[in-house]
């Protein structure tokens, strides 16, 4: 993860949609500022996007601006993340899947790497929810703003 603190100078095209489809609820947006532009910018939820604002932002990869994990409003202290309630899902469901690890007599190769396979999904995408929490709220108490909500 890549933490940036930029500031919007003007924002442009910001369009608001709604979950669906396998989607969250995202924002798709383009800014610019002293040193750059950059278009089809997404966000999770529907933040508050302000030109002459700063943000903190958390890049799953550097200077990739299409791969925002989440951002703080340095200004109004407002979080814009992915919700965990689809990491609370896979998580329950790699409960499940250890239960039936050990629970059960899994005989076959198949079944077992299966079993395997979805564990380790669920727990790659709980670790990745956890380390962007991690980030914002060590950003939040590096801009002193409270808590996360």
């Amino acid at each position: 993860m890549h933490e940036v603190i930029t500031r919007f100078d003007r924002v442009f095209d910001v369009v608001r949609i709604e979950a669906g489809d396998g989607t969250h609820r995202h924002t798709l947006f383009g800014f610019q500022n002293s040193k750059m532009r950059q278009c089809g910018v997404k966000v999770p939820g529907w933040p508050a996007i302000a030109p002459d604002t700063s943000y903190a932002i958390v890049l799953n990869s550097q200077d990739n601006w299409q791969s925002i994990e989440g951002w703080i409003n340095l200004e109004t202290g407002e979080v814009a993340r992915n919700h965990a309630s689809a990491s609370a899902a896979i998580t329950v469901f790699s409960i499940f899947v250890l239960v039936m690890l050990f629970l059960n007599d899994v005989s076959s190769w198949p079944t077992t790497m299966f079993l395997l396979l979805t564990g380790g999904i669920a727990t790659f995408h709980l670790r990745k929810e956890m380390t962007v929490s991690r980030v914002l709220k060590r950003l939040c108490k590096k801009h002193y703003i409270p808590g996360l909500p």
